[in-house]
């Protein structure tokens, strides 16, 4: 006799983690646009900071 199993609320670190991988997926798919556009290195440094600083804010809560 199996028991139901019952899936445990997501805490708010759970629902933020996955909020910042499906951020994180949708950058590398925009990076990767960019990529395909031709953007020079400049571009993609400034770009690589403003996703390192989301980053941030996101795993650090605020």
């Amino acid at each position: 006799m199996s028991l139901p199993s019952q899936t445990p609320a997501p805490t708010l670190h759970t629902v933020q983690t996955r909020w910042a991988l499906h951020d994180f997926w949708a950058s590398c798919l925009e990076t990767g646009s960019l990529l395909r556009q031709g953007v020079t290195r400049p571009v993609l440094l400034v770009w690589a900071l403003l996703l390192g600083g989301l980053t941030v804010l996101v795993l650090s809560g605020s």
